[in-house]
């Protein structure tokens, strides 16, 4: 699909307003969200090597962009990834049983349970950054979370059977999440300019609503 370049512009705003990354420079455990782009698992990988954290645990079974994609669990496969460019697989863990960012924020919890955990860096996808801290501080509020994610632009996010639009798609019905599940008490309020909810409005008006909740 030839994506106008007005929409492109609108789908910039949102992209801007979820990537919120401000990564520590060391913590206690880096918790990698699964999904549809090994690109995090690279990163996950590389942040390991780098000593930014002892402990890795991977997380997600399988979700609305990765059912049917793969024969193992989000879990898995980013494990297997992170193994492959250089990760030691005494540091990682895996929880490959949370279907959304909720349970992976509080099944990673459970999973260390045993360990002493003050702060964690999340790293995700950067369209899925602050809705993955908003997560954390309901499903984790006792420690410090930070985020993290690699380093591409909006264009460059698109992976293979993940195009442009659907990335469209998905920061729309995400910007709905950020909206109504603080009021479920899933995740934390943020803050949302006046241009941003415009951008919203106008892309679901543009046909861009296939990851909205009904």
């Amino acid at each position: 699909m030839n994506i106008p370049s007005e929409h492109i512009e609108l789908a910039l705003k949102l992209w801007n307003y979820h990537k919120i990354d401000k990564p520590f420079d060391q913590a206690d455990l880096i918790i990698g969200l699964g999904s549809y782009d090994l690109k995090t698992a690279m990163h996950c990988a590389e942040l390991l090597k780098r000593g930014v954290a002892p402990l890795l645990i991977f997380t997600g079974s399988k979700g609305n962009w990765t059912n049917g994609k793969w024969d193992k669990s989000e879990a898995e496969v980013f494990r297997d990834c992170a193994i492959e460019y250089g990760a030691n697989p005494e540091q990682i863990l895996i929880e490959p049983d949370s279907t959304n960012i909720g349970e992976n924020l509080a099944f990673a919890k459970k999973a260390l349970k045993d360990h002493d955990i003050k702060s964690t860096l999340i790293v995700t996808k950067p369209n899925t950054l602050r809705r993955a801290i908003a997560t954390a501080e309901i499903q984790w509020p006792e420690i410090e979370h930070s985020a993290d994610c690699v380093n591409v632009e909006m264009e460059n996010q698109v992976v293979d059977g993940h195009c442009l639009e659907d990335l469209i798609n998905e920061m729309v019905g995400d910007i709905q999440r950020i909206v109504e599940y603080p009021k479920k008490g899933f995740q934390s309020e943020q803050y949302m300019p006046e241009d941003i909810k415009q951008a919203y409005q106008n892309l679901i008006d543009l046909g861009y609503d296939k990851h909205i909740m009904m």
